[in-house]
């Protein structure tokens, strides 16, 4: 809640503005607008995947619109593709899988299936090698999912946590300006927002740098307020960091944990078979 001069007040309140897009390109346009606005990421929240919705409610849904003001549903924190990228690019080329993300992204903003997404994808990495573009297409898979899923439940709902009104007319604008429909301001307890915001500070750090916030790989899959993407690109990162410490080891120039890296992808392994039974 804001006082008269639009800062806030003493109670526990916390005010967001909401909107739903229907397609990835307008929703990245907005997010891109609002950081560069003054909005920090953390302040940001998108609805988290459909199975992770389901299994906290109860059941299933049929429109992401009804959740636009739900306290109880899951969220997720907002994750760049330059973050995920970063993790990702180190361990097949920059250049193959920016190719193959951009190519495979496109087609799901326009509507195509996912076959039509891994195909661009294909195509785009193919420049790279085989290796590159089938990793690619891997790399690919759960974030064109999540895309692909929300977008068939109505839309992609994004929260702007507002600090005062000049603040939360901002966050309004840009949202509107950007496709947003349905936008508005909802205002929920303290309480109730931390239960439903992801660890953004942890997600933060864990992808700069994964032992600052996990002890060992096999911890990352034990974070459930952490969805499939961010617990695999968080891997995908370590493992990018123990190749590098193999290196080193190798050269003489330090010592390691000789098994890390077989230990992060055997992690990503089980991280993956999850997903194929779930």
């Amino acid at each position: 809640m804001y006082d008269t001069q639009g800062n806030v007040g003493p109670t526990t309140t916390i005010r967001e503005a909401v909107g739903v897009f229907h397609d990835p390109d307008t929703l990245q346009e907005a997010i891109d607008e609002l950081l560069s606005s003054g909005f920090d990421r953390a302040e940001l929240s998108l609805l988290a995947g459909e199975h992770a919705v389901e299994e906290k409610l109860g059941h299933r849904y049929r429109k992401a619109a009804e959740f636009e003001d739900d306290p109880r549903v899951p969220r997720t924190a907002y994750v760049s593709l330059e973050s995920i990228g970063d993790a990702e690019g180190g361990l097949i080329g920059g250049l193959m899988y920016i190719g193959a993300v951009v190519a495979g992204g496109a087609v799901v903003a326009s509507g195509g299936t996912l076959a039509g997404a891994f195909l661009a994808a294909a195509m785009a990495g193919s420049a790279g090698g085989l290796f590159g573009s089938a990793l690619a297409k891997l790399i690919d898979y759960h974030h064109a999912d999540y895309l692909q899923r929300q977008l068939e439940k109505g839309g992609l709902l994004l929260w702007v946590r507002t600090r005062d009104l000049e603040h939360e007319q901002r966050a309004k604008r840009i949202l509107e300006r950007h496709s947003g429909e349905d936008v508005h301001v909802h205002e929920l307890s303290a309480e109730t927002y931390l239960a439903a915001s992801p660890q953004a500070a942890d997600l933060e750090r864990a992808l700069l740098d994964p032992t600052a916030v996990f002890k060992a790989p096999e911890r990352v899959l034990q974070r459930d307020d952490f969805s499939h993407e961010q617990k695999a690109a968080i891997l995908r990162r370590w493992a990018y960091d123990a190749r590098e410490l193999e290196v080193a080891e190798n050269e003489g120039m330090r010592d390691g944990d000789p098994d890390l890296l077989d230990r992060v992808l055997r992690a990503l392994d089980a991280l993956k078979a999850r997903s194929t039974s779930g």
